[in-house]
């Protein structure tokens, strides 16, 4: 079989595959497993702190706990400390969803990554921290000088 040079544009649309494979497999939680998984281990956070914690736009987030909190998943209370920040906290609703979340996020794991053998795992998750290291110290300028994608 002859061997094809893999390029880093082949590299990046496979990524990219397989990005778009996880992120939209059928799930009940969709874009919501996160939080609500993060809620589930914090007890309570600050919308900030989900902030920080997800990497999301406040505007964004702030509409996915709109949705999550008509689902009545959640509930927003004032901080006690300070009244310009809102507590937000699962209520018994929400922690079975948050349950349920973590339920599909381990089956779907199984699913995408148990055709590896245990030294392909060992050796994707070196390949995974280096890049993370990498994409994290270059701060985002690969992709600015690169232009958008």
């Amino acid at each position: 079989m002859e061997q094809i040079e893999i390029t880093n544009l082949m590299l990046f649309k496979k990524f990219k595959k397989c990005s778009h494979l996880q992120m939209h497999r059928l799930s009940r939680y969709q874009g919501k497993a996160h939080l609500l998984i993060l809620l589930k281990e914090n007890t309570s956070m600050t919308q900030k702190e989900l902030v920080e914690a997800t990497g999301r736009r406040s505007a964004t987030l702030s509409e996915q706990l709109d949705a999550m909190e008509k689902c009545g998943w959640l509930l927003r209370e004032k901080n006690a400390k300070d009244k310009r920040n809102v507590d937000i906290r699962l209520t018994e609703g929400g922690r079975l969803a948050a349950e349920e979340a973590e339920g599909e996020r381990n089956m779907a794991a199984d699913a995408f990554f148990g055709v590896l053998d245990e030294e392909e795992r060992k050796r994707l998750y070196g390949v995974l921290e280096h890049l993370t290291t990498a994409w994290e110290n270059s701060g985002g300028k690969q992709a600015e000088e690169g232009g958008a994608v």
